[in-house]
């Protein structure tokens, strides 16, 4: 298991400062660019 931690900025969230859903797919790769980094 591997995990990483994306700051969730301004830009990312909806008028009440949520985590708007369409940006969830850019996090998931964000996570998997960093999971392929770490092991090579």
């Amino acid at each position: 298991m591997h995990q990483t931690s994306v700051r969730v900025r301004y830009a990312d969230t909806d008028k009440m400062r949520v985590a708007y859903y369409a940006n969830y797919p850019v996090w998931f790769e964000v996570g998997r660019a960093e999971l392929l980094r770490a092991h090579g």
